[in-house]
């Protein structure tokens, strides 16, 4: 081949490349989602705690005086959880802050270590009571719909599987369906 011919040739392929190129670069300019997340509109308050009520009805037939047990119950567990979580964020900030000094080798301080941890158990214990609280305010049918809702959105304990029935349960038929298709979290 003569160096015409490979300069053409070339020429052909760095064309086709810059078309590829610029078809691509197009596809993701004009496939890109209408809006970044922080963009987006905050859920109404109001819709959503009648989102809530309708599941609680729908899928633990609750009634209308459990609802009202159980939105009091979120309402002090949130208060509680975001209580800690800002102690512990400023722990944490705490914390790095000395990793920012200007010390060869900063030293993490034991007692904000500690305080961090007993903050953390703190929100564990507070978590753990929420649901158990939230146990008790069920009859036993909704206790038994409840922990396969938990299991539908946590996933079964480990060294369970849900193929059959929970523990201490007989299963004098089929298996029933999930509550529902997709887990959603309270």
């Amino acid at each position: 081949m003569d160096i015409f011919k490979q300069k053409r040739y070339m020429v052909l392929i760095i064309i086709v490349l810059i078309i590829f190129n610029l078809s691509t670069l197009t596809m993701l300019w004009v496939g890109r989602p209408p809006q970044s997340i922080g963009d987006q509109v905050p859920i109404n308050p109001r819709k959503k705690q009648a989102q809530l009520e309708k599941l609680l009805k729908t899928e633990l037939m609750f009634n209308d005086s459990q609802i009202a047990g159980f939105l009091d119950l979120r309402d002090k567990h949130n208060r509680q959880i975001n209580k800690l979580s800002m102690d512990i964020r400023e722990l944490k900030r705490e914390m790095f802050d000395k990793v920012l000094l200007a010390e060869p080798q900063p030293m993490i301080s034991d007692s904000l270590l500690k305080l961090t941890m007993d903050k953390q158990a703190e929100l564990e214990r507070i978590t753990f009571e929420h649901f158990l609280n939230i146990k008790n305010l069920c009859s036993s049918e909704q206790q038994k719909k409840l922990r396969i809702l938990m299991h539908e959105v946590l996933g079964p304990p480990p060294g369970e599987n849900m193929t059959g029935p929970p523990p201490g349960e007989n299963m004098t038929g089929p298996r029933q369906k999930p509550l529902r298709e997709k887990p959603r979290p309270f």
